[in-house]
C-alpha cells in the first residue's frame, strides 16, 4: 500500500501544472514513505511503554515525511516564461474539387469580425455575402479554392479562447487587456491563415480587451519558408519523385488499394490520386457535407490511410529531405528559444499560422508523432520554462500531448541546450545555405 501511494503522488508531481497538484503530489509521496515504518512502529511497542511509543511513533513520521518531501526530485518549480505556437489553419473549402461538384461551399462570414477601439463609431454593419455565378469558380457557392469556411473560423476562435484561458487567466504570462509589444504574428500569404490568425486573435482578446492595430510578418509565398519551397529546390523535388515515392514498400501499399482508387475515379468522372481525393473527402466531412457519387465511408477510411502513409513514407528518417522541406524555419524556432531564454525578446508569445505543410515536417523533426494527417486547426507548441535555479527547459505539446523528442532522451521537460542541439541537426542557416543544398545531384 505504501509504495502504491508513494509511486501515486509520484507521478501526480511529475505531470502538475499548477502548484496544488505539486503540494498533492509530495504529500502523498510523503505519506507513502511514512507508511514504510509502520512494521518498524509495530516492533517498537514490545519495547516502549504506551507514552513513550506514542512519542517514539511522532517523531518518525515526522521524520519520514520530511525526508520524503526533501528526497522528491525536482525540487526547482518551474515556471513558463515564453510560447511560441505553429498551427494549421482551420477547416476549408476543398482545393481538388472533383470534375463535377454537386455541393455548395459556404465561407463568407455570418458575423461582423473586425478590431475596434471603444471610442470607435461603428455603424449598422452592412453584410455581404458573395456569390460566383457558374462558369466563374470551380466551386458552387460562396468559396474559392482552399479558403476558411465558417467552420474553419469558429475552430480558430477556440483555439484564440483556449490561450486566453490558459496564458491570460491561468498562467499571466499575457495581460488581460492587448498589449501588442507581447505578441509575435506570423502568417504565409495565404488567405485562410491570414482569416486563422485573426480568428485565433479574436478569441485570444475579445472586443472589450483590444487594439485595433497588429503588424503580421509575412512573406511571398515562393520565398516563405513555412511552406516547401517545390520551385526553388531541385534536390526536394529530385529526392521526392526519384526516391521516396519509387520506394518499394511505397509502390507495394499503394498496389494493394489501387482497385479502391479506381472505384472512386469511375464514380466521379475523374483522376485523382490517393491525397488529392483525400483533400476533398476530409474538407467534405469537416464542414458535415455528404460524400458525392456514392462514395462510402469505407473509401473515406482507405483514403485518409492513403494519406497518413504518405506523412509516413515523405517524413521517417529522411534528415535530408526535411532540411530542405523545413529546415530554415526550424532554424527560425531554434533561435527564438535562445533569444527568449536570454531575455532579447520583447514579446512572449508568437503565433504562426500555417499549413498542414508546415505541421508535418515540424512533427518529422521532433519524431514523436503517429505520422497522421495533422487536422485542421492542430497546434504545436514550444513553451519555455525556467526553474528557480535558473535552469532553463523547453516543453513540446502537439495535439495538446506532450512531446518527448529522441535527442531529448525521452525528457518532457528538455534541456534547453539539448533540445536546441537537436533541432540542429535539421535546421538550415540562411538562404544561402538552403540554395546551396538544393542543387540536384
Amino acid at each position: 500500500i505504501s509504495s502504491v501511494i508513494a509511486a501515486l503522488g509520484s507521478l501526480i508531481f511529475a505531470n502538475a501544472q499548477e502548484f496544488t497538484m505539486v503540494f498533492i503530489g509530495r504529500f502523498l509521496v510523503g505519506l507513502g514513505g511514512s507508511l514504510v515504518f509502520v512494521p518498524t512502529i509495530k516492533l517498537l511497542t514490545l519495547y516502549y511503554s504506551p507514552k513513550a511509543f506514542a512519542k517514539v511513533t511522532g517523531i518518525l513520521i515526522a521524520f519520514a515525511g520530511v525526508g520524503s518531501l526533501l528526497s522528491t526530485s525536482p525540487l526547482e518549480w518551474m515556471s513558463t516564461k515564453y510560447d511560441t505556437f505553429v498551427t494549421r489553419h482551420g477547416a476549408r473549402s476543398t482545393q481538388n474539387p472533383f470534375p463535377t461538384e454537386p455541393d455548395a461551399w459556404h465561407c463568407d462570414l455570418n458575423y461582423l469580425m473586425m478590431y475596434a477601439d471603444g471610442d470607435d463609431p461603428i455603424e449598422q454593419p452592412l453584410y455581404l455575402e458573395f456569390y460566383y455565378d457558374n462558369g466563374y469558380n470551380a466551386l458552387p457557392g460562396t468559396c474559392m479554392l482552399g479558403e476558411l469556411t465558417c467552420v474553419g473560423r469558429d475552430m480558430e476562435k477556440a483555439r484564440g479562447e483556449w490561450y486566453r484561458n490558459r496564458y491570460v487567466n491561468e498562467l499571466g504570462l499575457l495581460p488581460d487587456t492587448m498589449d501588442p509589444t507581447t505578441l509575435y504574428l506570423r502568417s504565409t500569404d495565404i488567405q485562410r491563415t491570414k482569416e486563422s490568425l485573426m480568428a485565433q486573435l479574436n478569441g485570444l482578446y475579445p472586443e472589450s480587451a483590444r487594439q485595433h492595430r497588429l503588424h503580421v510578418h509575412t512573406g511571398d509565398s515562393g520565398y516563405d519558408d513555412m511552406i516547401p519551397q517545390w520551385s526553388r529546390c531541385p534536390r526536394m523535388h529530385q529526392m521526392y519523385y526519384g526516391g521516396i515515392n519509387e520506394e518499394p514498400f511505397y509502390l507495394d501499399y499503394m498496389a494493394t488499394i489501387q482497385p479502391e482508387l479506381d472505384s472512386i475515379n469511375a464514380k466521379t468522372g475523374g483522376d485523382m490520386t490517393w491525397v488529392p481525393i483525400y483533400d476533398n473527402l476530409d474538407c467534405r466531412n469537416a464542414s458535415a457535407m455528404e460524400f458525392p457519387f456514392g462514395i462510402t465511408e469505407h473509401e473515406y477510411l482507405t483514403s485518409i490511410d492513403a494519406a497518413n502513409f504518405e506523412m509516413y513514407a515523405q517524413f521517417t528518417n529522411q534528415t535530408e529531405y526535411l532540411q530542405l522541406y523545413i529546415g530554415m524555419f526550424v532554424q527560425e524556432i531554434s533561435d527564438m528559444l535562445v533569444d527568449a531564454a536570454a531575455g532579447n525578446l520583447e514579446y512572449t508569445f508568437a503565433m504562426h499560422s500555417g499549413h498542414d505543410s508546415t505541421i508535418s515536417p515540424l512533427m518529422g523533426v521532433l519524431q514523436d508523432w503517429d505520422y497522421t494527417w495533422p487536422p485542421y486547426a492542430s497546434v504545436i507548441a514550444f513553451e519555455l520554462y525556467s526553474d528557480d535555479r535558473g535552469e532553463q527547459y523547453i516543453k513540446s505539446r502537439y495535439l495538446d500531448r506532450d512531446l518527448r523528442p529522441p535527442f531529448c532522451n525521452g525528457l518532457v521537460y528538455c534541456p534547453l541546450d539539448m533540445f536546441v542541439a537537436g533541432l540542429a541537426e535539421f535546421a538550415v542557416p540562411g538562404v544561402n545555405s538552403y540554395l546551396e543544398r538544393c542543387v540536384a545531384l
